[in-house]
């Protein structure tokens, strides 16, 4: 026997239909059964189940590389724990507190290296002095900085240091005063030392200098005076009066016109600079824009086309 679902009276088993409320069983053994079906759809395959495992075992991995820090010491207690043939807990406290410290004076130094890392840096100059005056053409300059790993210049270019941050530098004097700009960079962050240091001259290095100063401005009037000579040649040049009459011509241009050239490209305003106004000047348009055809009837050739009406010349015969 069972009890009807509808009015909890007794009824057979083999029953389909309530004797007593007259309801239907039917209704009522489709649900469980399509409850049964929907719970039975929800369960996952073995197969799913490894996959999801591969998938969480990769992203346990993955996490234990990026938070080394914390991954490596969870994997040794865990293996003291679980895998360890440590048979008394007494033991595997020890070896947990042994990687319990060993984990804090990790985490204390990775602490310690990025604050050491985001700190300001520190120049120290210990030689030459501020104003110091040699006779040589150069001088080293010697300090150190601190982070270690800042980077260091001297008047823009990169200086080496070793690992403890202290570095030398030969710094040229080529005049009397040499300004010499030290600068460390560090986390955004910059630090910098400026010296001036005197160079005393011998009279033959004065003379040596004197002599290269004049070389060099006799140097520099010739090229003035060269280019000046060229410059009045081309002006007086027929490319050169073109080019000063039509200041948006190119040089090369101008040349080949003045050298009576032709070819596609040329505008028709140098086509009127060559040989004037055209005898003729004819617009057409069949329907895809508007050609022109202009044509000088004493030259040769006579009749140059724009295809496309942008002034130049696309073709001519």
């Amino acid at each position: 026997m069972k009890k009807c679902p509808f009015c909890a009276e007794e009824i057979l088993d083999e029953a389909i239909v309530c004797k007593h409320c007259k309801s239907s069983l039917k209704t009522e053994e489709k649900t469980k059964t399509a409850e049964k079906q929907s719970v039975k759809s929800f369960k996952m395959s073995k197969n799913d189940l490894d996959f999801l495992k591969v998938i969480g075992f990769i992203i346990l991995i993955v996490a234990g590389i990026w938070l080394w820090y914390l991954g490596l010491p969870a994997l040794a207690f865990w293996y003291i724990w679980k895998k360890s043939k440590l048979t008394t807990k007494k033991k595997k406290l020890i070896y947990s507190g042994i990687v319990l410290a060993l984990s804090i004076w990790m985490w204390v130094g990775l602490i310690n290296s990025s604050t050491e890392n985001s700190k300001a840096p520190k120049l120290t100059i210990t030689e030459p002095t501020n104003g110091q005056s040699v006779q040589a053409d150069s001088i080293i300059v010697k300090g150190s900085v601190l982070p270690a790993q800042s980077k260091i210049t001297a008047n823009s270019g990169i200086v080496e240091k070793d690992s403890d941050g202290n570095f030398s530098y030969r710094a040229k004097l080529t005049n009397e005063q040499n300004p010499i700009s030290i600068k460390a960079e560090n986390n955004g962050q910059t630090d910098e030392i400026s010296l001036t240091i005197n160079r005393i001259f011998t009279e033959q290095e004065k003379a040596q200098k004197q002599a290269e100063l004049e070389a060099q401005k006799k140097a520099e009037a010739e090229k003035i005076a060269k280019e000046k000579a060229e410059k009045e040649a081309w002006d007086n040049s027929k490319a050169g009066k073109l080019c000063n009459k039509h200041t948006d011509w190119a040089k090369e241009d101008c040349e080949k016109l003045a050298n009576g050239k032709i070819w596609i490209g040329m505008s028709y305003d140098m086509l009127k600079d060559k040989m004037g106004l055209p005898d003729s000047a004819n617009p057409s348009n069949y329907g895809s824009g508007t050609d022109w055809q202009w044509c000088w009837h004493d030259y040769q050739p006579s009749c140059y086309y724009d295809h496309n009406n942008d002034g130049l010349v696309d073709s001519y015969n």
